[in-house]
């Protein structure tokens, strides 16, 4: 039902007859626009700042007191990172944890994800009042600006700079030249 929803009318204004005729053009002539807007298509960016709560608690209130009695850097992943909510809350988190010793520490966070949209999305870091709903008091003032628009925030360059975002397909081989202390890989 995904598919046919988020497919259909793609597929009958390219003139395609059926789904078979779309499938057999993408894996005929691989052009990567045909694939990148078939992705963009089916691809869920559904996300907002501190979704799922609790696990940014047990990553703060477990793993951060581990890793920085273990480690001098930190290497973290955002798989399927959408439209940036997560990494930039990754990265709000580890610089209210560190407080004045953030400087001391290589806290960026590596964000992929397989949608060029959700990656242009996530690198303009533009977000509206409902994207910031459940963000801890203060937050807002201390890690966004005004975008210009009301109602509309970008993220603070201190904590933008701190996300590094790449295009990644979860299905490809894993080569990253680091090992990973944390990989938040939810709703994939």
């Amino acid at each position: 039902q995904l598919i046919l929803g988020r497919l259909s009318n793609t597929i009958l204004s390219m003139g395609f007859p059926s789904f078979q005729a779309y499938v057999d053009h993408l894996i005929r002539n691989q052009k990567p626009e045909d694939l990148e807007l078939m992705l963009n298509k089916l691809t869920t960016n559904y996300t907002y700042f501190m979704r799922e709560e609790s696990h940014f608690e047990f990553f703060t209130d477990v793993i951060l007191p581990y890793l920085l009695r273990t480690k001098k850097d930190l290497s973290i992943w955002s798989a399927g990172c959408a439209s940036g909510e997560e990494p930039y809350t990754i990265s709000m988190i580890l610089k209210e944890y560190l407080g004045s010793k953030a400087s001391m520490w290589d806290t960026r966070v590596l964000a992929t994800d397989i949608s060029q949209n959700a990656l242009k999305a996530a690198a303009n870091a533009v977000y509206d009042e409902t994207s910031l709903r459940n963000l801890p008091a203060g937050w807002k003032s201390k890690y966004f600006r005004s975008a210009g628009s009301p109602g509309l925030y970008t993220v603070s360059p201190e904590i933008k700079s701190n996300v590094i975002f790449r295009t990644f397909n979860l299905m490809d081989p894993i080569r990253f030249r680091l090992k990973f202390d944390v990989i938040f890989c939810r709703n994939v």
